[in-house]
């Protein structure tokens, strides 16, 4: 918790920034997990980030519902995870008429080398159903050196450049103080308030600014304040 505190201190917010960029032709998804890192279950955690070029699409970190007895093991049942839920991803952009191909970046040597091969040989302790990835060759995996993913931040204890590292390979920026939005929100969100507080009526407010919804909210007769 000292942690956490010390760098919400100096990183009180954060912006997600979607720059412009040509349309990329593949969605790469970077995954990684660790090892037993619950105290409690011993169960390992699953860290994904699925990005289409420079845009951030999705990020999870997730507890993994078996107990892996390797670290090899652990890559392997985080990379099977990811390999489900890349095709949707892939078929959400085929819907909207656009064509792109999946990769997965995996740091673990022996969870490629899971894959690359033919049945589980000498890992007689990892569960068959891990092993249908291997008839996937649309998800092969890919080697990536550990430093470069952005998925360690779901998964490890990082340090403040490691974090700030990651955070803007996914396009996300640290910044201080309020937004600059924040008071024009404060001020409509209050008058909004005060318009309809007396009344009988429950309102649906909308804020739009410069083209945006920034703020819905509810006004009933049951509550001084409202519902957002």
């Amino acid at each position: 918790l000292k942690r956490v505190a010390r760098y919400l201190v100096g990183a009180p917010r954060a912006e997600q920034v979607f720059h412009w960029q040509e349309l990329p032709k593949n969605v790469t998804t970077c995954v990684d997990s660790d090892w037993a890192g619950d105290k409690g279950s011993r169960r390992s955690t699953t860290g994904m980030a699925v990005r289409r070029g420079r845009h951030l699409l999705r990020h999870s970190s997730t507890l993994q519902s078996v107990i892996s007895l390797s670290s090899a093991e652990a890559e392997l049942v985080a990379a099977v995870k990811t390999a489900t839920e890349v095709p949707g991803v892939v078929q959400l952009a085929n819907d909207w008429g656009q064509t792109v191909n999946g990769k997965i970046f995996v740091d673990s040597s022996a969870a490629i080398g899971v894959v690359n091969r033919r049945g589980n040989v000498r890992l007689r302790h990892v569960k068959a159903g891990m092993l249908w990835i291997q008839e996937k060759v649309q998800f092969r995996l890919r080697k990536v050196l550990g430093t470069e993913k952005p998925a360690d931040l779901m998964t490890k204890f990082l340090g403040s450049d490691q974090i700030h590292a990651a955070l803007t390979s996914m396009g996300i920026w640290c910044a201080t103080g309020r937004a600059v939005i924040v008071p024009t929100l404060s001020a409509a969100s209050a008058y909004l308030h005060d318009r309809w507080k007396d009344t009988h009526r429950p309102a649906l407010c909308v804020v739009i600014l410069e083209g945006h919804i920034m703020e819905v909210a509810v006004f009933g007769t049951r509550s001084d304040s409202g519902t957002r």
